[in-house]
């Protein structure tokens, strides 16, 4: 009799319990299973904006270092434009002083004081 209740027990986990465990355990693992690939979707997308942050810090220090290189070339053809311009003044003035000088040296030629 023993033997008859431990069959029927056996039986009966395996035709109902056994298979309701089974499909429990199989619904638990594939929401695990989703879960696990929102994390790993998650953890892909941080991953993409952290990307995409490296990136546009990235760039906002390019832009900068273009910017710095714009102002110094900015300051070179300045520098250069009034040097340049100094020159010419230069040029000029020492035109005029030499045409001053020799008008000064060709009216003390002609008149003598005496």
């Amino acid at each position: 009799m023993n033997v008859e209740i431990v069959e029927n027990l056996k039986s009966f986990l395996n035709d109902n319990i056994i298979p309701n465990i089974n499909s429990h355990a199989k619904e638990r693992l594939d929401y695990l299973e989703k879960q696990l690939q929102r994390y790993e979707n998650w953890k892909n997308e941080i991953l993409n904006i952290g990307d995409l942050e490296k990136i546009f810090l990235e760039t906002a220090q390019f832009h900068r270092d273009i910017e710095s290189s714009i102002n110094i070339e900015k300051e070179k053809i300045l520098k250069t434009d009034i040097h340049q311009l100094l020159g010419n003044y230069q040029n000029k003035f020492d035109e005029l002083t030499k045409d001053s000088q020799q008008f000064i040296n060709v009216d003390q030629e002609d008149f003598h004081f005496k």
